[in-house]
């Protein structure tokens, strides 16, 4: 009798084991398509985690289409010009870090980690959000996009290992870039705050009040300098 207790109870704890587990169909990113109102401005791309743990980290690359870039500003922090990231607070512990570069085929690669270890404040949610600029002599249209070589670890980087997977592969995530999605910039105002990005007609950043008389863009409209 004892020993049926004993292998029921270890029949009992091996199911536990493997209800425990999760499936790798469990762990998915998504992103949203993108719409910007006209060439030379910019939209934003929201990267969204979906897991039945807090995860560690995360890591994926974006291709994006010719002519749609990553931009970068100026990190009074940092003094240095950053790409303009940036990482959930809700879906994030403090010691969580972005890094953001440039892959040897020309992708932007993207990785979300904590140095000191840990996990990531909440299991699902958005992850990171991302400003996308379209240069100044894009054609409107719609672009094809996608997220590519996904990569996400438990605390203990071993998702692989503890659920037993021979793989840990995700699919490309594909996403729509739609350009000329606007009315646009038709009405010319006179602006009197001049914090915040302001773009020449080429699509050129310049820093506070333009300098020269003529017409620039600011939150999506035209602005003249008189």
């Amino acid at each position: 009798m004892k020993k049926f207790y004993m292998i029921l109870g270890a029949a009992l704890m091996m199911s536990s084991a493997m209800f425990a587990q999760h499936t790798i169909d469990e762990y998915q990113l998504s992103a949203t398509d993108v719409e910007i109102a006209n060439p030379g401005e910019r939209g934003e791309l929201s990267v969204s985690l979906t897991s039945p743990e807090a995860l560690a980290n995360a890591n994926f690359r974006v291709y994006l289409p010719e002519g749609i870039t990553i931009p970068k500003e100026y990190d009074e922090d940092l003094e240095e010009d950053v790409y303009v990231v940036s990482a959930s607070t809700d879906l994030l512990k403090k010691g969580h870090t972005k890094q953001v570069f440039v892959t040897d085929d020309g992708a932007m690669g993207i990785s979300i980690y904590n140095v000191n270890g840990g996990t990531f404040k909440a299991a699902s949610g958005e992850l990171i959000r991302i400003t996308l600029e379209a240069a100044s002599d894009v054609k409107v249209g719609e672009y094809e996009a996608k997220i590519t070589d996904i990569d996400m670890d438990n605390e203990a980087a071993n998702l692989m290992q503890s659920n037993g997977w021979s793989s840990k592969t995700w699919a490309d995530i594909p996403f729509t870039i739609k350009v000329g999605t606007g009315t646009g910039i038709n009405e010319i105002e006179a602006a009197e705050d001049w914090n915040g990005p302001v773009y020449d007609l080429n699509g050129r950043k310049i820093n506070g009040k333009p300098a020269q008389k003529g017409v620039y863009i600011k939150n999506g409209k035209k602005v003249v300098v008189k």
